[in-house]
C-alpha cells in the first residue's frame, strides 16, 4: 500500500501440510507502480480504494493550499466518475459501493488530523460536490440486504431455541411424538432433530447438535 523503497518482485510462499511441504512464488502488486488510469485499464479494482496511498505525502499541500485541495477534488470525483462508467457486468453495483465505502476510509484515515480534506469528503460523499443517484441505490440496496440478514439471524435464532429445546426433552427420556406433542412442531422436522442428536447421546450437548445440524442443513 505504501511506497517501502524496492519492494521485491516476488515472494516464496510456504506451506506446511501433514502431506509435507509445497512452496511456490507469488508475485508483489504494489499500489504506488499503478496510476488510477492502469488500474481501471487493467480491471485492478481491488486497488482502486487505496489510490490515495500514492499522495500521502501531498496530504499537507492539500490541507494548506486551496488550489491543492482543488485537485484533490477533482482526482477523487474522478474516480468515483470513473466507477460509475464501468459496466456492472464488470463489477457489481454493490462492490462499487464497497470500493467507494472503502476509499472513503482510507481517506480519512490518511487526513486524520486534516480537517480541510476530511471536510471536503464529506462534502463529496454528502452529495453537495455531484449527485451520484447511483451510489443511492447502493445505499437502497445494502438497507435491503442488511434486513434481510436480520430477519435470516432471527430464523436461525429460532431453529437454535428448538434445537436446544428438544436436546433437553431428549436428556428427560422423551420420544419423537411426545417432544413433538409438547412444542407444537412437526412430527418430521422434529425427528430430524432428533436423529442427528441421537449421535450425541446420553449428553446431548445442545452446540454439538447444532454444530450438526448445520453441517448437514436438515433443519
Amino acid at each position: 500500500l505504501r511506497d517501502k523503497g524496492n519492494p521485491p518482485e516476488k515472494v516464496l510462499l510456504e506451506i506446511e501440510t501433514l502431506g509435507g511441504n509445497v512452496s511456490y512464488d507469488i508475485p508483489v502488486i504494489c499500489v504506488v507502480n499503478y496510476t488510477i488510469e492502469e488500474m481501471f485499464e487493467k480491471k485492478l479494482y481491488f486497488l482502486v480504494p487505496y489510490i490515495f496511498f500514492n499522495y500521502e505525502k501531498q496530504m499537507e499541500r492539500f490541507e494548506t493550499d486551496e488550489k491543492a485541495l482543488a485537485e484533490f477534488e477533482k482526482l477523487y470525483v474522478d474516480v468515483l466518475e470513473r466507477l460509475r462508467m464501468v459496466e456492472e457486468s464488470d463489477l457489481s453495483l454493490r462492490s462499487k459501493g464497497v470500493i467507494i465505502k472503502q476509499m472513503e476510509s482510507v481517506t480519512r484515515r490518511l487526513a486524520a488530523n486534516k480537517e480541510n480534506i476530511r471536510k471536503k469528503v464529506g462534502d463529496i460523499m454528502g452529495g453537495q460536490v455531484i449527485k451520484m443517484e447511483w451510489l443511492e441505490r447502493f445505499d437502497a440496496a445494502m438497507a435491503g440486504s442488511r434486513e434481510e440478514g436480520r430477519e435470516e439471524g432471527r430464523e436461525e435464532g429460532d431453529e437454535n431455541r428448538l434445537i436446544r429445546q428438544v436436546c433437553r426433552k431428549l436428556r428427560k427420556g422423551k420420544d419423537v411424538e411426545q417432544i413433538a406433542d409438547e412444542l407444537e412442531e412437526d412430527e418430521i422436522r422434529i425427528k430430524a432433530i432428533c436423529d442427528v442428536a441421537e449421535a450425541f447421546f446420553p449428553d446431548y450437548d445442545e452446540e454439538k447438535v447444532i454444530a450438526a445440524i448445520r453441517q448437514n442443513a436438515l433443519v
